[in-house]
């Protein structure tokens, strides 16, 4: 029986060790848990944006979370890095527990590729974090067209055919079957190269006339 002073027929004498009247009790000491006080917790540490096209955006979300034991603060967000931006989530307090998203963009004005840093400050144990930043911008692909339009024949007829070549003898019609309107729309043509141009018409016999006059068109480059 341990400690008990009241105990019938105890006889232990001062300072032994039996029964226990005179021990010490002494407590076993206190782990404190890892998670103690504010930590902030992020769910990445890089962010790769992928190709974009030259002035279109795009964006990605970062969550934070705390898992300490205390409120966390974000006092502070920032992008560095050409064309990168960051929204929301700052001047933001998080109970234990409780997560909030940012949102990072990115949004190249020229074509390359791009790095940054997205910086989150706060009360945490960790004062700042960071995440790295990349993203490639493209150019935008132009779509080019040509459009054509021709005095209609005077002859009764049930349509035309359009030809185009690289110069006036590789003429190769671009047509599977007559079309009725006095004018066409070429939309497979190519930046910086030029094109011939000549239309001939059908009649109802499905005589097919010569070539009208030719035209010559150069495609810019942009």
């Amino acid at each position: 029986m341990m400690g008990n002073a009241a105990c019938t027929g105890f006889t232990g004498q001062p300072g032994s060790k039996g029964g226990g009247g005179g021990g010490t009790n002494t407590q076993p000491p206190v782990t404190q848990p890892s998670n103690s006080g504010a930590q902030l917790s992020i769910n990445t540490t890089q962010l790769n944006f992928g190709n974009i096209t030259v002035g279109s955006s795009t964006s990605q979300i970062v969550s934070l979370t705390d898992i300490g034991n205390a409120d966390v603060t974000i006092s502070g967000l920032s992008a560095n890095g050409a064309g990168f931006g960051v929204s929301s989530g700052s001047s933001v307090t998080l109970d234990p527990t409780q997560s909030v998203n940012i949102y990072v963009s990115f949004n190249p004005s020229t074509p390359g590729s791009a790095s940054g840093t997205l910086t989150i400050v706060s009360n945490s144990a960790s004062p700042s974090l960071t995440v790295g930043l990349s993203g490639n911008g493209v150019a935008a692909v132009v779509q080019h067209s040509v459009g054509l339009s021709w005095v209609p024949s005077g002859s009764p007829i049930i349509g035309y055919f359009v030809y185009r070549g690289a110069s006036q003898n590789t003429l190769s019609r671009l047509m599977s079957s007559t079309d009725p309107s006095p004018s066409y729309t070429d939309q497979t043509v190519t930046g910086g190269q030029t094109y011939v141009y000549a239309v001939t018409s059908v009649d109802s016999s499905n005589i097919e006339s010569g070539f009208s006059n030719q035209v010559s068109v150069t495609i810019p480059n942009n």
